[in-house]
């Protein structure tokens, strides 16, 4: 007689979304035969884009949506760095004009791409004259060889 063993795999699927995962069967999703069962404990759905590496990192934060955010976040997030990539200071009101964004969406993605995830950026910032308002500069990461 065979023993049952726990096996926990990661596992990636591309499927036609036709309800959302939390109301799938996941045993057919599966292809199990009888007996076999499968708990499964936590899931991400991302949309799917042929042209995007699969280690595409993902937004996230209490009000993210993934339905709703994912693209227009993307879109904006490649839009900022666009303008960034110069090296040259910029204010958000300018960024805002070119991009499209409120200065807060700008501002959020200037510190996405501070993160690890996004690329580790150097994001700097400074003041400009007495009025309160902040230029930012970005500098590619340094790469660190082993």
């Amino acid at each position: 007689m065979s023993e049952l063993v726990k096996l926990e795999v990661k596992l990636t699927m591309l499927v036609e979304r036709e309800s959302k995962p939390a109301h799938w069967d996941w045993s057919q999703k599966l292809g199990l035969v009888s007996g076999e069962h499968v708990e499964v404990t936590s899931y991400k759905a991302v949309p799917y884009d042929a042209d995007l590496p699969e280690s595409m990192p993902l937004f996230d934060g209490e009000t993210f949506d993934l339905e709703f955010d994912y693209e227009r976040l993307g879109a904006q997030m490649q839009a900022v760095y666009d303008v960034m990539e110069d090296g040259r200071w910029h204010f958000l009101a300018e960024m805002s004009e070119i991009v499209g964004a409120p200065e807060g969406s700008i501002s959020a993605r200037l510190r996405d791409l501070r993160k690890s995830k996004f690329g580790g950026f150097v994001v700097e910032r400074k003041r400009m004259g007495t009025t309160g308002h902040y230029a930012y500069r970005l500098k590619q990461p340094s790469r660190q060889i082993a």
